[in-house]
């Protein structure tokens, strides 16, 4: 889950309960490109974390979360808005 969805520069995002370790995030644009999110802590099943993206420079538009860890994946539409 993301929250507030559109974002702006943060936004909070739940780890769902299906994630094990190793879980990486990056944003995909709508040209495919990748946007590595680097996390300060490590992230577990069911804890929360506050992502702040102010540092990446990114245009507004539909981008897509790509939430990757050993045991799952998914995706998640995210608005980015300023």
């Amino acid at each position: 889950m993301v929250y507030p969805n559109p974002v702006q520069i943060k936004f909070t995002f739940q780890v769902g309960s299906r994630h094990q370790r190793s879980i990486t995030l990056s944003l995909i644009s709508n040209a495919g490109r990748a946007h590595p999110i680097s996390l300060a802590e490590s992230l577990d099943a069911g804890t929360k974390a506050k992502i702040d993206i102010s540092s990446m420079h990114l245009p507004t538009g539909i981008y897509l979360l790509k939430v990757q860890s050993d045991s799952a994946s998914e995706i998640l539409k995210v608005l980015l808005a300023k």
